[in-house]
């Protein structure tokens, strides 16, 4: 079961998918906005994703201006926070008895007018997105508000996943996302099975239901082949400077630099990693880190 169904009574709820534009879609936004995005760069913390922030933010593409130091959009991921404690405490698990969750709509719709706020009023509207990480969280949310939505789904190697230091995401989640049994794993098999849960629910909810719109970039593919992968990137949010190769060099010396952690599972413990490997396997086939 995926994190978009039964542990997540929101889902269900929701019907497992998008649907047809409903009452709030864009409600409040002019219609040439509604061209323009949105943009929704999420994937698990510590993956990436504030780089292709970066990137796209160069780019032209206006991801806000009230944004944390990790460049999430405050207005957006302040919505996701209230969510996530809406959906992860409820004390129900059955679809049967999921809860109405429409007042998140308006609420959403009150995030993304003031994240828009500094732009709204421009009569030649730019290509718009927000990047907040749990974004991944709420991709059926997010589409059946927005017909238009692209997600842009930023996969860093689990293995170096689970050697991270941060263990924010890994207290918030793993009660309504890893079986009891996971309170006798190690840390770093916690945060594997985290991580693979959280990637593989969102990458085939992404491939089932958004097709055309979906786009996942690795981080080690960002690093190594740096003007590819901007290229890749910007002829997905269709942007103007898509084909502009000296500029695009130009924005991969100045945005990327190679993370000196990457690869750091590969001084870890052989018997931790054997672990790691085991409780993230699928996740890092899907991922092209392990081969068959």
């Amino acid at each position: 079961m995926g994190i978009f169904r039964f542990q997540h009574p929101l889902w269900s709820a929701l019907g497992g998918g998008p649907s047809s534009p409903t009452p709030w879609e864009l409600a409040q936004l002019p219609a040439p906005w509604w061209g323009q995005g949105p943009y929704i760069i999420g994937g698990s913390g510590g993956s990436g994703t504030r780089v292709i922030a970066r990137i796209l933010a160069q780019g032209g593409m206006f991801l806000g201006e009230d944004l944390n130091a990790a460049h999430d959009a405050q207005p957006l991921d302040a919505y996701l926070s209230r969510c996530i404690q809406i959906v992860m405490h409820h004390p129900t698990s059955n679809p049967a008895q999921a809860p109405d969750f429409e007042p998140l709509h308006p609420l959403l719709e009150e995030s993304l007018q003031a994240h828009l706020a500094p732009v709204l009023a421009s009569t030649r509207p730019p290509i718009w997105g927000w990047k907040a990480p749990r974004s991944a969280f709420f991709l059926p949310l997010l589409a059946q508000h927005f017909s238009t939505l692209r997600f842009i789904h930023v996969v860093r190697d689990g293995r170096d996943m689970a050697f991270t230091q941060n263990m924010n995401q890994l207290q918030q989640l793993q009660g309504g996302l890893l079986p009891p049994s996971a309170s006798q794993w190690t840390t770093a098999k916690r945060l594997a099975a985290l991580w693979q849960r959280i990637n593989l629910d969102t990458a085939h909810y992404a491939e089932d239901h958004l097709p055309g719109r979906y786009l996942c970039i690795r981080l080690e593919d960002l690093c190594e082949t740096p003007v590819e992968e901007i290229q890749r990137l910007f002829a997905f949010c269709r942007l103007q400077n898509a084909s502009e190769q000296s500029a695009i060099k130009a924005l991969a010396q100045q945005a990327i630099q190679t993370p000196t952690s990457l690869g750091r599972w590969q001084s870890e413990d052989p018997r931790t990693l054997e672990e790691v490997v085991e409780a993230a396997h699928a996740g890092l086939l899907k991922f092209g880190y392990l081969q068959t």
